[in-house]
This record gives structure tokens, C-alpha cells and sequence, in this order.
């Protein structure tokens, strides 16, 4: 586990606001050289803290409307080979490993119901499935608390 001082957190909380915030903006924001902010942020990447720079897309707007978490239990012996072709569907997003009788958690997106219905049964068909338990989204409540997490741990290192 990598040792993070306020410095370290108050960084990532801005890059957290925006990944795109200059290093020299950074500096003045937080009151340190730049320098500082770059040796910092290199070193949050070489310890795998931050695991690099992106963009927060609303899916929606790109027309998949439509989204599920879909558990799924294997074949126990095919676990690693059901995540490797999981991994290659576009409709996947995202892929855990969890604990329950469902070891296997994915999110699937699309741009309708019926899309999503065809994309669960491909992956039903991938043949490494004993059974699964589909999740519905009705609506995103809560999204991205990464900031929140980031001002927690920056009260208790005082």
C-alpha cells in the first residue's frame, strides 16, 4: 500500500476535478513549485495510486441508454477463460471478480432493451455459464464518489 501525505491526497483531488488541470495551475492552486506537483504525480503513477488520465463520458449521450449488472456463475474451472472473453465484448464495461454464489459481476450498456437482451444471451452463449442473475438499472444515483474518498482520507490525515 502506497504512504500518502495531504500533499498527495490534495493533488489528486484536483485531478480528480480535472485531469486536464496544468501542472503549473496545480502548483499555484496548491501552493508548491511545479516541480513538486510533477515529481509527485510521476511518483502516483509509479506506485500505481493514480493509473493514468481520463475522460468521464455519459454514456447516455452516446445513445446506450440502457444498462444491467449481470451476475454470472461459470463453470469453476473456466472462471479465467469466461473473464478473458468477457473482456472482449464492447457492451462489457466493466468486469469484477466477486464473492457470493455469483462470482462473476459484469456491466453491460446498450442502446435499448432489446440490445441488451441480445447481448446477455451472448454472453449466456459464450459457454462457460452455469447460470445467470440479471440487475436492471432504473436510474444512476450516485456516481463517481472518488472525491468524497479523497476528502475523507485528507481529515483524517489532518
Amino acid at each position: 500500500m502506497a504512504v500518502l501525505d495531504r500533499t498527495d491526497l490534495k493533488i489528486l483531488s484536483v485531478l480528480l476535478r480535472n485531469s486536464r488541470t496544468p501542472y503549473s495551475q496545480m502548483a499555484r492552486m496548491l501552493n508548491l513549485g511545479e516541480s513538486t506537483i510533477y515529481t509527485r504525480v510521476k511518483r502516483l503513477m509509479d506506485e500505481g495510486v493514480l493509473l493514468g488520465f481520463t475522460v468521464d463520458i455519459d454514456l447516455s449521450k452516446l445513445g446506450l441508454v440502457t444498462q444491467a449488472f449481470v451476475e454470472i456463475k461459470p463453470d469453476f474451472r473456466r472462471v479465467n477463460e469466461l473473464v478473458r472473453q468477457l473482456e472482449k465484448l464492447p457492451w462489457v464495461v466493466e468486469v469484477y471478480k466477486v464473492s457470493g454464489d455469483y462470482p462473476i459481476l459484469a456491466r453491460v450498456v446498450a442502446r435499448s432493451n432489446e440490445e441488451l437482451s441480445a447481448e446477455i444471451d451472448a454472453i449466456y452463449g459464450l459457454g462457460y455459464v452455469r447460470e445467470l442473475s440479471v440487475k436492471y438499472v432504473i436510474k444512476a444515483v450516485v456516481r463517481r464518489s472518488e472525491g468524497k474518498i479523497i476528502s475523507r482520507l485528507l481529515e483524517s490525515v489532518g
